[in-house]
Order: C-alpha cells, then structure tokens, then sequence
C-alpha cells in the first residue's frame, strides 16, 4: 500500500514536469516579459533600437531590418548577390527567419523565430534562392539549433581587397547570442515566445496568417521581387523565360 503511494507521487511529479515542457514548448500561457530587473536603468526606446539595426556589419552573414510585421526581422543575407554566391557554395539548405517585437510598456524585447526549406536554381546571372517557410499547424518554439555542423560550419572566404582570410559561420546561434546579448546591455529584457502573434503587432497578425511565406529572386540579378512580379523592378528581366 504505502509501495503503491509512492509510485503514485513519482508519477504525479513526472507527469507535472512533462505538462510543463509541453505547455512550454506549445506557447500556453505564454510569459511575455516585464519581472526581470537590471541593476542599471534601462535605455531609452531609440537607443534600442539604434543599437540592434548597429549589429548589421558586411562581415556577418545576416541581417537585421526593419518590419511592418514586427519591429525587426532578421535572416541570412539572400537578397544580396555576393552573399547569394558564398551561401550556395557553403552548401545551405536551411532558411532561417526571426521577428522581434519591442515592447516598451514591459521593457522586453520578444523573439520568435522559424525555418524554412532553402533551394537553388542556375540563371545567367549565377545562383538565384528559393525560400519557402514551414506553415505550423500548432505553436511550437524551436527546441533546437537549427545548424547542421555538416553543413553550417565555417567557411572561409578570402578577401579580394586584402591578403587576410575571413571566417564566415551560418550559426543561428551566433544570432541569437548578438541580438540577445545587446538587448540586455540596454537593460532590456530578451524574452523567446513560441507564438508569433507574440511578436508581431495585432493589426498586421491576421493579415500574415494568410499571406504566403516564399520568398522569389529575380532570375537574372538576384534581387528579391514579389511572386507574381513578370518584370524585375531591379533590372527589367521579363521572368518566367527560359
């Protein structure tokens, strides 16, 4: 009998602990910050902001932007044709996109993030990238380094310019730790969300759900375009030509 009862707290207390990493994983009850406190006063909003748009620097393989959807957005430099070129050669098949949200009643900063399926097409003017972000069924938080040692390792570029080399890492962590790491200097709070009504503005979420997430280049100078563009506004290439 008394075997039997402590069986039964065990199972009550592993059953408590799984609810929670599926609440945790699942975006239930979802803490959106404002407890955390530094031991300095916080920065003001545009020192903030100036800070995160100051981490975009021609050495780092990503970048971070300004979003209607959010206050930022941040992914790998594919809109740029020689990044498009050291991307394809390190062998990338994995997008990667995040969206953070300045709240400054709570003084947090929240993050939600995604991947997606990255391929490649040839054109005249080199390789051109095809996005496509994984439509979530249910609210989840990426449990997971989206890297792939394999395959997201380093890469080393020599520089036209200069005799020295340049290491290039396709980290998604490395992401994670600048942006985190300069939003806490600030004395504002990082909070990760699983869902990403979390971390866009309420008027623009519904309009997203329903939006597609591919993203299309032009075929012949690799600029972003929108999907159902027949001529590049860039350079004037008719698309859709063999």
């Amino acid at each position: 009998m008394q075997l039997d009862f402590v069986w039964l707290t065990i199972g009550g207390i592993l059953g408590g602990i799984a609810l929670g990493i599926v609440t945790n994983l699942m975006g239930w009850r979802e803490y959106l910050g404002g407890k955390k406190r530094f031991m300095f006063p916080p920065a003001e909003k545009q020192v903030l902001l100036d800070t995160l748009l100051g981490l975009n620097d021609v050495s780092r393989p990503y970048r971070v932007a300004k979003d209607t959807e959010s206050d930022f957005v941040v992914e790998w430099k594919l809109d740029d044709v020689e990044w498009q070129d050291r991307i394809f050669r390190h062998g990338l098949v994995k997008a990667y996109r995040a969206r953070l949200l300045v709240d400054e009643g709570k003084r947090s900063v929240r993050w939600w993030e995604e991947s997606g399926s990255l391929s490649w097409t040839k054109s005249a003017a080199g390789v051109i990238p095809r996005v496509s972000y994984e439509t979530r069924s249910f609210p989840r938080r990426v449990p997971y380094s989206v890297t792939n040692a394999s395959l997201w390792g380093l890469l080393q570029l020599a520089s036209r310019k200069q005799s020295t080399s340049y290491e290039y890492q396709f980290d998604v962590n490395e992401i994670r730790g600048a942006l985190s790491l300069a939003v806490e200097e600030c004395g504002w709070e990082w909070v990760p969300v699983a869902l990403r009504r979390h971390a866009t503005h309420e008027l623009t979420h519904a309009v997203s759900l329903s939006a597609s997430d591919d993203r299309v280049f032009c075929e012949n100078c690799g600029k972003q375009i929108d999907q159902d563009s027949v001529f590049c506004v860039h350079c004037g290439d008719k698309q859709g030509v063999a």
